[in-house]
């Protein structure tokens, strides 16, 4: 499963005018806008690079999800994980943010896009968790 190359996009380009703004800002002083991107830089790396880059120790190479409701989950590295869907799911207009969470308290997580996935699958993913 390949990242959206749409989300992946907004997300550089978002990043960029967050740093530019940052710079460019006539107040406070340099040092603490620099302090400001840094900090953003920081908190921002770990989820950006998991969930819109596809890469690191929560991201999803390939879901599978079974008649009976089990969610399997094949990581970065090709181990395959049993997985339930968690609370932090969510659909965000043509897309769906997919968090699970294994028993060993591993998270991963996935954005899907509806223009790079089946429709049928799509809305049947979004019905899911709708319920």
């Amino acid at each position: 499963m390949q990242p959206s190359l749409r989300a992946q996009l907004v997300a550089t380009v978002f990043g960029i005018s967050v740093m530019s703004a940052l710079l460019l800002a006539p107040q406070p002083d340099i040092i603490w806008r620099g302090l400001a991107a840094a900090l953003v830089v920081g908190l921002g790396w770990k989820p950006v690079r998991v969930i819109i880059f596809g890469r690191g120790a929560g991201a999803v190479r390939s879901i599978e999800w079974q008649a009976d409701g089990q969610w399997r989950v094949l990581d970065s590295t090709g181990r395959r994980h049993p997985a339930e869907l968690a609370p932090a799911s969510a659909t965000l207009g043509p897309w769906l943010l997919l968090a699970w969470k294994t028993p060993s308290r591993t998270r991963f997580y996935a954005l899907i896009d509806s223009a790079c996935t089946e429709a049928t699958a799509f809305r049947a993913l979004k019905g899911r968790l709708n319920c």
